[in-house]
């Protein structure tokens, strides 16, 4: 029950690394003794390098469902004659979209905020538990929108093939045709890029979660102290 409590407040991962931070006997400006842990700020600038990407290719999608929302309509009622109809596919289309722009913009909101406490002489325990909390609702924020999009993007990619019995040459399910741009060679393409990009969202929040408590993956720390430095 001790070890427990040692990892949930921190204590566990500032003893076994040495945490470099502020004390209140401490003039940080002219020490800084122990190891010097370096993976927040390295998951940090990974996160917001990959939440960047999400949000710029998830924002451009944004833009495009409005501007092309005639041509897709027409293209799905076309292809979808007996299924859900358009305006329901394409209202999917927008809600997972807008949460992916929310949750890309948090989670590198986040991510920023654990930057900032791992470059700046915050408190051991302060930046333990920023860590704690930035990395927390990012991974699961990400873990929720990557299995979302699992199901959808499966689902928005079978609009894209030919389901219309009896037509063998289907005119709609060509590049060049005005739906067909806007909608799979468009939408879908775009949403499986932000799938995968939560994939890595959720990978690298995860990793950092667990390099956090504990320390467990954060022996790549140097330390200072049995270099004589």
């Amino acid at each position: 029950m001790s070890c427990i409590t040692k990892c949930l407040t921190g204590d566990d991962k500032i003893n076994t690394l040495s945490l470099k931070g502020t004390d209140k006997t401490e003039d940080y400006h002219h020490k800084s003794t122990g190891m010097t842990c370096k993976s927040s700020s390295f998951f940090a600038k990974t996160i917001m390098i990959v939440g960047t990407a999400t949000l710029g290719v998830a924002a451009t999608q944004a833009s495009h469902i409005p501007s092309d929302w005639i041509q897709m309509s027409q293209f799905l009622a076309y292809n979808n004659p007996i299924d859900e109809t358009a305006a329901n596919i394409l209202d999917r289309l927008s809600t997972s979209t807008d949460l992916s722009v929310v949750i890309a913009g948090v989670t590198t909101f986040l991510s920023f905020v654990s930057f900032i406490a791992s470059v700046r002489p915050v408190a051991k325990k302060s930046q333990y538990f920023i860590d704690v909390l930035c990395y927390t609702i990012s991974c699961c924020l990400c873990t929720f929108m990557f299995f979302r999009l699992l199901t959808n993007v499966v689902d928005f990619q079978s609009h894209c093939s030919n389901t219309l019995p009896g037509v063998q040459d289907n005119p709609t399910m060509h590049p060049g045709a005005p739906g067909y741009d806007a909608f799979c060679d468009g939408c879908v393409h775009r949403i499986w890029i932000i799938f995968i990009l939560y994939g890595g969202l959720m990978g690298s929040t995860g990793i950092a979660w667990l390099s956090n408590w504990c320390g467990l993956l954060c022996k790549c720390c140097i330390s200072h102290k049995s270099n004589g430095d």
